[in-house]
């Protein structure tokens, strides 16, 4: 027997009777895979696409991140969670006329403002695109809204495969864009197909299955389903809001300083020295997530000595890769992207001390969910908003140059992660004293 099939083998039977485990490493499967389609195709996409186009398409995701915080004012959320699937259909029905209704708004704010909006942001090249992040809007608001509904019904195959088709019809058609010289606008639209695409597989047993569901929409139920869930888009869409802000701000302040090629180059370096560290990261986390909500309740000095090793060992993780990137970075990124895309690759150098910091604390700071310690968390997010802020406008203030202010960035996000992880670490310690206090009065 070979020492793959022995690996297969030890891992089903690792996996036998954990059906919790075994969904978890299907999802982070699935969005692995779609990474690594999307890092293969980014060496031809660099190729076919400037700075300047790439600064455009980062500059459209940035923006629609905070719009989709309310494409479907989070009601999406509620559909999981409802008592039964008439509350679910309803809510899900809720959440499709909040689309409707924010991309009518979006669409109408792209037309009328178009020029306001785009001089700000100092992005001119994305003017005759702008209107297409109502299109954006929906795509994204209908995929999530039918995405909850699959995670209802256990459809955890279903939606690792729409995660893969997601990133093959993006590469697909940003590549195909790209080779008939369509410009920005094939970067764009290979976005909005990409998050689309799986719409229709996802909502398949909706239409066919499950269709006499539609029959229990009434408006009565509706409202009763908007009040009830009330707090989804009262506070989630604003807490989801801020948190999208703290990752989509950089690009638009860079853009409004320094221009869209500048952008281009963060945003492109951004992605690409992401992409790597997601791949195991956000495996990590879901795994992390499942554990440690069983040792909160059962152990949580488990729980603490658990964050604290995972913490240091994906920090020494994140080390090898910035030792690759600090001396390497420009070379690499000219070599592996093309010539055009060395700036990016001297960018890269200063984002890869943030990544090991944020490779570290990302992952584990699940456990301020876990510990029901939410509050805390939103005072994080701003945090991490308000430091993104006074770097950038303090370059602009002392007209510091794009790589200065990008500096500047990275500096701000290390303190936001370290700050992070000593308010994690003092939550837990909290939670264990909390633990043993009650184990005594028992």
């Amino acid at each position: 027997m070979n020492l793959l099939e022995r690996a297969k083998q030890m891992l089903r039977k690792r996996l036998r009777g954990r059906s919790f485990l075994k969904n978890v490493l299907l999802l982070a499967g699935g969005t692995a895979l779609a990474q690594l389609i999307m890092i293969a195709a980014s060496p031809v996409i660099s190729r076919l696409f400037t700075p300047e186009d790439m600064g455009v398409l980062s500059i459209y995701v940035s923006i629609l991140g905070m719009i989709a915080a309310f494409a479907t004012l989070r009601f999406e959320l509620a559909i999981p969670i409802a008592d039964d699937d008439k509350d679910a259909i309803n809510v899900l029905v809720l959440s499709l006329v909040s689309i409707v209704l924010i991309s009518l708004v979006v669409l109408l704010l792209t037309i009328t403002l178009a020029e306001p909006i785009t001089n700000i942001l100092n992005a001119q090249p994305l003017r005759p695109f702008l209107w297409l992040l109502s299109v954006g809007t929906v795509g994204i608001g209908l995929y999530s809204a039918v995405l909850h509904w699959a995670i209802r019904k256990k459809a955890y195959k279903e939606i690792t495969k729409t995660k893969v088709n997601q990133g093959t019809a993006k590469a697909i058609v940003q590549i195909a864009s790209g080779f008939f010289g369509f410009g920005p606008i094939g970067l764009i639209l290979g976005e909005i197909l990409g998050q689309a695409f799986g719409v229709r597989v996802l909502s398949k047993p909706l239409l066919k299955q499950e269709r006499d569901l539609w029959k229990a929409v009434d408006f009565v139920s509706m409202k009763s389903m908007a009040y009830r869930y009330k707090k989804f888009p009262l506070v989630s869409s604003w807490s989801a809001l801020l948190n999208t802000a703290g990752f989509s701000l950089p690009i638009l302040l860079l853009s409004s300083l320094y221009g869209a090629e500048v952008a281009g180059s963060f945003g492109f370096s951004h992605r690409i020295v992401s992409l790597p560290l997601n791949l195991v990261g956000i495996a990590i986390s879901q795994v992390f997530f499942s554990e440690g909500a069983t040792l909160s309740k059962e152990d949580p000095a488990k729980l603490l000595e658990l964050t604290a090793t995972t913490a240091r060992k994906l920090f020494l993780l994140g080390l090898l890769v910035a030792a690759i990137l600090i001396p390497f970075g420009p070379w690499l990124f000219a070599f592996v992207f093309g010539d055009a895309w060395r700036e990016a690759g001297v960018y890269s150098q200063v984002l890869s001390a943030m990544f090991v910091t944020r490779f570290a604390v990302s992952p584990v700071s699940q456990a301020l969910s876990i510990i029901e310690k939410q509050g805390t968390q939103f005072l994080l997010d701003l945090l991490r908003l308000i430091l993104i802020l006074m770097a950038l406008f303090a370059s602009r203030m002392f007209n510091l140059s794009p790589f200065e202010a990008i500096i500047a960035y990275t500096v701000s996000m290390n303190v936001v992660y370290t700050v992070t992880y000593l308010a994690i670490i003092k939550a837990l310690k909290r939670k264990v004293g909390d633990f043993k206090s009650g184990e005594s009065v028992h």
